[in-house]
């Protein structure tokens, strides 16, 4: 995805740019500054996070051994990690799903509008606020207009793309680098912000 974004920006007419991303986002424009520094002048992006191999045992480390990663006034707010495994748990359900059968899901999902509005929406009230699980609307309302959520389900609904958006899933979780840490080995030496 990062080449075809860089792709893109050469398509238009741009051979030096910055990037933002969110979620997936996120991930691809980091790769697009590992991968192309001499294109990528910045990268900002929303909903910071690090995934891999090499991350993750850092973090099981210093769940154990926060000093060796974490300034003793920063500890509280990382550690314990049990909460955090616990939403990870309770959240992570539709990764799987996309992960591994993006088709069946994508599939099910396709002709049936109610059935898409429920699944997106429900991602949109859970990933916005824990405590909306808790209302009975989801408290969608609370973050979003209708109108921005009916854009968004209509985008998925008429361009017939939810298969395709999940298979990202499955094709990232497929790739040896990405989860295997070579990525990270690799320093990206362009400015970056959250």
């Amino acid at each position: 995805m990062a080449v075809v974004m860089k792709k893109l920006m050469e398509r238009i007419g741009h051979k030096r740019f910055f990037v933002h991303g969110g979620d997936w986002g996120a991930l691809i424009t980091d790769m697009m500054g590992t991968y192309f520094p001499d294109s990528v002048m910045g990268i900002h992006q929303s909903g910071c996070g690090v995934i891999g191999t090499l991350a993750t045992w850092k973090t099981m480390i210093a769940s154990v051994a926060p000093s060796l990663f974490v300034e003793k006034r920063h500890v509280p707010y990382y550690f314990p990690l049990g909460s955090y495994f616990r939403e990870i748990l309770l959240e992570s359900g539709y990764m799987h799903l996309q992960a591994t059968k993006p088709d069946t899901i994508g599939t099910a999902l396709l002709g049936n509008p109610i059935g898409l509005a429920a699944y997106i929406l429900e991602k949109f009230s859970t990933q916005t606020d824990r405590a909306f699980r808790k209302l009975p609307d989801g408290g969608l309302e609370r973050a979003f207009s209708l109108d921005a959520l009916l854009d968004n389900l209509m985008i998925y609904y008429l361009t017939d793309s939810i298969t395709t958006s999940q298979r990202l899933y499955a094709e990232a979780f497929s790739k040896r680098e990405l989860f295997a840490g070579e990525l990270e080995r690799i320093p990206n030496l362009v400015p970056a912000a959250c």
